[in-house]
């Protein structure tokens, strides 16, 4: 008899143990994931937690329920203890590579990733895999009698742990910092309500670079397109504000630059109220619509004849399972596969629907396309009208051709999506055309940013109401910091042409731009840290671009940058000097740090007393490099290096500003191992950086 009990209790142990497994692996996937995404990225999505957590738990238990039936089947069979420890240990490898494992590949917002930079989190990845495989076979050869009390046991931690986890992040990073205020709708209402006497029509075609329209013109069919601007004069040294569209479109939309010392939402919230763009409009007489994304206008709703108080809904279920899914397996999958999981977070947007009357906007260029083909303009009574359009312009992956067709299978490149832009732009011309309104309509054309370099350079070209002439090429100095006198001028019916932009430039202010770049560890109601450049030449050529000093940081990181003199520094495994790098650097490799590009810099704040400064460092290098070394903008190290060495050199005290040291090394011989034939690495390498130490000289 104790024998049968022994025997009915092991199975029910083993029965329990897998639903231990399945379940906690089911939670792991369909509630802890998403809702670590969530929480940690709630200032990028437009729902609440009330509108999918029932989606979540809904997925959660019909997974659970679908593999308990399939575990239930093969619990007591043969091969069941097999398969029970590789879910075991399949189990650990997505804990470990979703939560553990770095994964700095920026935001998914589009912009292509650099694989390259990041072999080192392929390495982890692999090594991870090879030891959760030998432990695997190490259970099924060694321990097979005691695997299911050891796989509950893990279970019941992990399972306690991930509950700890999402319910401490939904403390910190929503209970406390409060529901996101989702409660405009941005509209498609008048989208096409025209003036037949006055109109500024601004066409924001996101990442379109400048140097793609220059390519445009000089390529075989470069005339049609000069045909089709006509009338306009194109601005090919043109300095944006920011590299991607969550700095750069309030910007352009105020004139007002954010610089982290409020939370975002409070910026946008106040930057487009006591703004002379929108005081010159209503002075003017114009009907204000902005075609956008409702995250770049706060909470302002009382601005714009399209944006309305309201709540959005998710009008597809399956497909928003099927794209968070997306980025869960982004986090949890091994590197090597993570490139098929890639999903612009933006992709949500689609996914939007509001009770108002009118359609949501969205800024996909093939829909945009589509209600050019079928809906008519019409015309307003009385009033001029600014319409500001921002579309999804150029993005990676490339995905439809110059007449904005997509076909599977087919590869594009930039230049097609380009030139499908341009066909959007011929058709609304065509219209305001048929109307006869084109003549006595301004019409801007510009990107939010651009893509390459530090996506410094946008489009921007202007054709004013009532000027003909043929397509025009200026070599004027245009920066983004004029765009509210531009806007403003055309509406009070100045025309904007070369000698207007003269007249805006200050000699004693240069052009500015504030680079960010993403990563995990920004503060989510802040933007990145920002680094302030000034642009002395042409806004093309971004390695001209020089760097002021200025850093502007959230409030919570105000700390950053601190160094006690004498401090060496790792850019190995430990990393410390991380917390000091502001941009050219690759990903931490273990053993050291490579440089990534023609130039780099690091920042130290000091506090010590001084007189002068020794900065040593301990390097290899990728063959022989030329390297200048300044420090504040004062050159201090002019040499060659080849090899592993130690090199120190001095640093005057007179050039440390306000016990503030930033350091700047430029590689004018820098190349990507791809291109020495060495590897497939395309990433700029110079030095491999393993130590640095600044210390005072006397």
């Amino acid at each position: 008899m104790t024998q049968i009990k022994l025997l009915k209790w092991k199975a029910d142990d083993k029965r329990k143990s897998w639903l231990f497994l399945i379940w906690t692996f089911s939670f792991m996937l369909c509630m802890f994931a998403p809702l670590e995404i969530f929480f940690t990225n709630r200032t990028e999505f437009w729902f609440s937690l009330t509108q999918i957590l029932p989606i979540f738990l809904i997925v959660f238990g019909v997974v659970g329920l679908v593999f308990s039936f399939g575990g239930w089947y093969i619990h007591d069979k043969k091969v069941g203890m097999y398969v029970y420890g590789f879910l075991l240990c399949t189990l650990l490898y997505f804990y470990v590579q979703g939560n553990y494992v770095p994964r700095e590949y920026g935001v998914l917002d589009g912009a292509d990733i650099d694989w390259s930079s990041y072999v080192f989190y392929g390495v982890i990845s692999i090594v991870l895999i090879l030891v959760f495989f030998i432990a695997w076979i190490a259970i099924c050869l060694k321990i097979r009698e005691k695997i299911y009390s050891i796989g509950m046991g893990i279970c019941i931690v992990l399972g306690l742990t991930q509950l700890v986890t999402v319910g401490t992040l939904y403390i910190q990073n929503y209970l406390k910092a409060g529901e996101i205020s989702n409660n405009i709708v941005v509209t498609e209402k008048d989208i096409l309500k025209l003036s037949r006497d006055n109109n500024i029509l601004v066409f924001v075609l996101d990442s379109f670079d400048s140097f793609v329209m220059s390519d445009m013109v000089e390529r075989d069919d470069g005339e049609s397109y000069k045909e089709l601007f006509e009338n306009f004069t194109y601005y090919p040294d043109t300095l944006g504000a920011y590299p991607t569209t969550k700095g750069a479109l309030p910007q352009i939309l105020t004139g007002k630059w954010y610089k982290n010392d409020k939370p975002y939402i409070d910026y946008l919230n106040e930057a487009y109220h006591n703004n002379k763009l929108y005081s010159t409009l209503q002075e003017n007489n114009y009907s204000v619509g902005i075609y956008t994304s409702y995250r770049y206008l706060g909470e302002n709703s009382d601005l714009f004849i399209n944006v309305e108080k309201g709540k959005y809904t998710i009008k597809d279920y399956g497909t928003f399972i099927n794209r968070m899914s997306k980025l869960v397996a982004f986090n949890y999958m091994p590197h090597q596969i993570k490139k098929f999981f890639v999903m612009d977070t933006l992709a949500f947007d689609e996914l939007k629907e509001s009770i108002s009357e009118y359609d949501t906007y969205l800024t996909d260029v093939q829909d945009f396309y589509k209600r050019l083909n079928f809906d008519k303009i019409t015309f307003t009574e009385n009033v001029n009208c600014f319409r500001f359009y921002h579309i999804d312009g150029i993005h990676v992956p490339y995905t439809f051709d110059k007449n904005l067709d997509s076909r599977k299978n087919e590869a594009y490149e930039v230049y097609d999506e380009a030139a499908g832009n341009f066909t959007l732009l011929k058709v609304l011309f065509e219209s305001l055309k048929e109307e006869g309104i084109y003549d006595n309509t301004s019409i801007v054309i510009m990107a939010d940013h651009g893509y390459t370099g530090y996506d410094q350079n946008p489009l921007f070209m202007i054709k004013n109401a009532g000027h003909n002439q043929k397509f025009t090429v200026s070599d004027k100095k245009m920066t983004y910091d004029y765009l509210a006198d531009i806007f403003s001028a055309l509406a009070m019916g100045i025309e904007v042409n070369e000698e207007y932009i003269d007249s805006l430039k200050t000699d004693d202010i240069p052009r500015k731009f504030i680079l960010y770049s993403w990563d995990n560890s920004w503060n989510r109601e802040y933007l990145p840290e920002m680094l302030e450049y000034i642009c002395p030449e042409d806004a093309r050529d971004y390695t001209g671009m020089m760097i002021t000093g200025n850093v502007y940081r959230a409030e919570s990181d105000e700390a950053g940058y601190l160094y006690k003199l004498g401090e060496k520094l790792s850019f190995m495994e430990e990393d410390t000097a991380a917390a000091y790098l502001l941009y050219g650097f690759a990903a931490n490799e273990e053993k050291l740090t490579w440089t990534n590009g023609i130039k780099t810099a690091m920042l130290f704040e000091v506090q010590e007393e001084y007189s002068n400064l020794t900065l040593t460092m301990e390097y290899t290098t990728m063959g022989s490099q030329h390297v200048i070394i300044s420090a504040n903008g004062n050159e201090v190290a002019d040499y060659q290096a080849m090899g592993a060495e130690e090199k120190s050199i001095t640093i005057p005290g007179e050039y440390v500003k306000n016990g503030k040291l930033m350091l700047t090394f430029e590689f004018p011989e820098a190349s990507s191992p791809a291109s020495q034939g060495i590897s497939s690495d395309e990433r700029i390498l110079a030095l491999a950086m393993k130590t640095l130490t600044i210390s005072a000289a006397d």
